[in-house]
């Protein structure tokens, strides 16, 4: 879990405001990995929620990530 959690981070990091159908097409992963590992990351507060729109993925209306920058 904790490389799986790396691994949707740095994606983010990469490529910030994507939903969780979005990390896992980027990250050749399957679709359940980011949306298991978002909701952990976003409790550790190193990911947050910043907002809503249509996926590129399948044109559902998604929550969108970024990674919080680290001091």
């Amino acid at each position: 879990a904790k490389g799986q959690r790396l691994l949707v981070f740095r994606i983010l990091q990469a490529h910030p405001e994507s939903t969780s159908g979005e990390i896992a097409k980027i990250g050749k992963i399957d679709r359940y990995i980011p949306s298991r590992r978002l909701s952990e990351l976003v409790k550790l507060g190193l990911v947050r929620v910043v907002g809503r729109r249509k996926s590129r993925c399948n044109g559902n209306m998604m929550q969108t990530y970024t990674a919080v920058k680290q001091s």
